[in-house]
């Protein structure tokens, strides 16, 4: 087989990457409202796990499909996450006006509550993607599957904290490009590259087994 073969190595990538390309502006759009961020997510996590899988079909159907059929409970689990969030940096102003001594304290113990929480957010909309349930019930399998499977949850993590400070915080002379190449891939290209983790976390779970075998 040829490298510029249609059906050779190259071109598969170059597929990919125009699959990438477009799931990535999907989800820019999708994500405008801020409130639908959520949805996005899933819809995201749908097209891009299917890409990784090798998956062929309509981006932009796939990525409607998902949004549409999974938006009440994406919203949910987004709406809870955000609240989170809020609420631990909320603590965090208060705690900083105590005393130097129980600041400190509770910085440690907000900051580790904080990691907790965005372990949590790794699994929700993958989980949510491929085992569509219930809010209560998302997030808790979610919060287990964290814990029963907590390294795939901290390399996804680390992932994403490796892709933002590679681009924003290692050199500021790039800032510019690097927000270029979020608009354009980014998002699509960080969430690729964690579901073959997401793959590997969920393989027991009933859902992909199927899919494997269909």
């Amino acid at each position: 087989m040829k490298l510029f073969d249609m059906d050779g190595p190259l071109m598969a990538a170059l597929n990919k990457i125009s699959d990438l390309v477009f799931a990535n502006l999907l989800f820019l759009v999708f994500s405008l409202p801020v409130v639908t961020i959520g949805a996005s997510l899933t819809a995201l996590q749908t097209v891009v796990l299917d890409i990784a899988r090798d998956q062929e079909g309509s981006i932009r159907r796939r990525f409607w499909q998902a949004f549409r059929s999974h938006f009440k409970q994406s919203t949910l689990l987004w709406l809870i996450f955000l609240a989170g969030a809020l609420v631990l940096v909320g603590s965090y102003a208060a705690a900083s006006t105590l005393g130097e001594s129980f600041a400190r304290f509770y910085a440690v113990v907000l900051g580790a509550l904080g990691i907790v929480l965005l372990l949590w957010f790794q699994f929700l909309f993958p989980l949510q993607s491929i085992r569509p349930a219930p809010v209560r019930q998302t997030a808790k399998t979610a919060f287990l599957l964290m814990i029963l499977r907590l390294p795939y949850a901290v390399g996804m993590l680390l992932v994403v904290v490796a892709a933002v400070y590679l681009s924003f915080f290692l050199n500021p002379n790039t800032i510019g490009g690097a927000t270029f190449l979020w608009l354009a891939l980014g998002f699509a290209l960080v969430t690729y590259c964690n579901a073959f983790l997401v793959l590997r976390a969920f393989r027991d779970l009933p859902e992909l087994a199927e899919e494997e075998t269909t």
